[in-house]
């Protein structure tokens, strides 16, 4: 109960060593980066904008706030997950829509139904990429090997 910030990295991810110095300098209580989807055709990402629109990070820079993203690297002060009771993560169903709602979207629309909101760094997402047999980042993709 004595930490200050909670950093949450997926094992998929490549980042630079000072990710968490250029999340924490922006002093929110909630900012991540913008992680790219694994899909080769297109220009996917992951949040979500204040619209419910897919969020694109290719030619911004800055802060946005988003209503939803991944946490694949996520820097939150520890009285967000504090304010927000388990379960965290949790797959529902969404009856009106006929599908799931992810885990992802579940965590936060909990952080957000607790008065909290989420940022992304689109300056930082394109610094990192999301690997797969290739890797996908917010210019393009990188073969690895």
């Amino acid at each position: 109960d004595k930490a200050t910030h909670v950093l949450l990295l997926a094992d998929d991810m490549i980042f630079p060593r000072d990710v968490v110095h250029r999340l924490f300098a922006h002093g929110k209580r909630c900012v991540a980066i913008n992680m790219r989807l694994k899909r080769i055709q297109s220009e996917d990402f992951a949040s979500i904008d204040m619209e419910g629109n897919s969020l694109t990070s290719v030619g911004k820079t800055g802060l946005e706030e988003v209503t939803s993203m991944s946490p694949a690297i996520m820097l939150l002060d520890a009285d967000v997950l504090r304010k927000c009771p388990p379960p965290r993560f949790e797959v529902l169903w969404n009856k009106e829509r006929s599908r799931y709602v992810g885990e992802d979207r579940y965590f936060c629309d909990k952080i957000r139904a607790h008065g909290e909101q989420i940022f992304i760094d689109h300056d930082l997402s394109h610094k990192c990429g999301h690997v797969g047999k290739i890797v996908y980042t917010s210019d393009g993709v990188l073969v690895n090997g």
